[in-house]
């Protein structure tokens, strides 16, 4: 997974923000190059391209799986949040972090699945009642 975060990092430095969150997404998260080259031609690409400095991070964080050993651990108050139309995987993989942490609620939104601008009518009842318990 280093060498993963290597190449992301060296994307970046040299300019080729474009290749680096695709790189990711490809290789990390297992979208088909087909959906990211999609992805490419949306408005929501210029948001990858802006958080990619921190892709290598997420990498070396997460890249492993280790993560997953540490979360019982975890007695802060979690809430997990996942959308309704999510890719099975990452659906499955959000219920299954809440499941090992021991003060944790998963949450459902309705939406597209990687919709970054959920509709504060959708997303504030959720905080709220979360925060408010």
């Amino acid at each position: 997974m280093f060498c993963a975060s290597y190449h992301i990092q060296e994307l970046v430095v040299s300019g080729r923000r474009s290749k680096a969150a695709a790189y990711f997404l490809t290789n990390m998260i297992g979208v088909p190059g087909e959906q990211v080259e999609q992805m490419q031609m949306t408005p929501i690409w210029s948001y990858f391209e802006a958080i990619t400095h921190t892709l290598a991070f997420d990498v070396v964080l997460v890249g492993d799986s280790s993560f997953v050993t540490r979360l019982p651990s975890i007695t802060a108050p979690t809430l997990v949040i996942s959308k309704q139309n999510n890719h099975t995987f990452m659906g499955q993989a959000a219920q299954s972090i809440a499941d090992r942490l021991p003060h944790a609620e998963h949450r459902i939104l309705e939406g597209p699945a990687h919709a970054v601008d959920v509709p504060p009518e959708i997303l504030v009842p959720v905080l709220e009642a979360f925060f408010r318990a």
